[in-house]
């Protein structure tokens, strides 16, 4: 007499196990290939840089700090790797209609990167100077975890309403920016790549009122 029972077959649990198991293990490795990957950050530095220059004029220059952030507390145990090769480009944006201002984005400048010197080749017995930060310029740095790195925006000078993108070209023009920013208001897009990442992020600059009033703030789209 049959008891209305559905045989088990012993084979087919196992099989699911094994495939279950191997379902959790490859999760698992997906989770820390992806935790271990760097994470960017780009964030306002926390207040402009005012300097007194030794022709007695007054600049300030705004900033914003780029960070490989730290793996949260309760992944401590893994180790985030190094943003590897990080290069930025800021892109300068009318505020009115987010016209490209220049056409083209400005290659960034890491701050605490040496300044860029004028190249020096002899040819024939002749010597040449290169004025190309393209080719002797430091345009990428390595971020390491939890660590920061500070990226130049923009200067404006005490004896001009203009503000200009300040990068390493300035120092092969007798220090003046092939970048300027009329008296007015903009969109500033910072983009930063590093090996297999890149982080935006979208600020405003104020330059439309006077030197100690220059900056860059955060919420761009609220300023109306």
């Amino acid at each position: 007499m049959s008891c209305g029972c559905v045989p088990t077959v012993p084979w087919l649990s196992n099989v699911l196990s094994v495939i279950a198991g191997a379902l959790i293990s490859i999760a698992i490795v997906i989770l820390v290939e992806t935790l271990r990957q760097p994470k960017l950050s780009i964030r306002i530095e926390s207040g402009p840089e005012d300097i007194s220059l030794r022709d007695g004029r007054k600049a300030r220059w705004v900033h914003v700090i780029v960070t490989n952030e730290s793996l949260p507390r309760w992944a401590m145990w893994l180790k985030r790797d190094s943003a590897t090769l990080c290069r930025a480009t800021v892109q300068f944006m009318y505020f009115d209609g987010r016209q490209d201002v220049f056409g083209r984005s400005m290659v960034g400048r890491w701050s605490n990167t040496p300044q860029p010197i004028q190249a020096t080749i002899v040819m024939e017995g002749k010597t040449f100077k290169i004025n190309d930060p393209q080719r002797t310029a430091q345009l990428s740095i390595d971020i390491p975890p939890g660590e920061s790195e500070r990226l130049d925006v923009a200067v404006r000078y005490s004896d001009n309403d203009d503000a200009y993108g300040w990068n390493n070209e300035p120092y092969f023009n007798h220090w003046e920016s092939p970048w300027p920013l009329p008296k007015g208001r903009y969109f500033v897009l910072v983009t930063v790549r590093s090996s297999g990442q890149k982080a935006m992020a979208e600020f405003y600059l104020d330059n439309n009122q006077g030197l100690k009033e220059f900056r860059l703030e955060n919420s761009p789209a609220a300023k109306k």
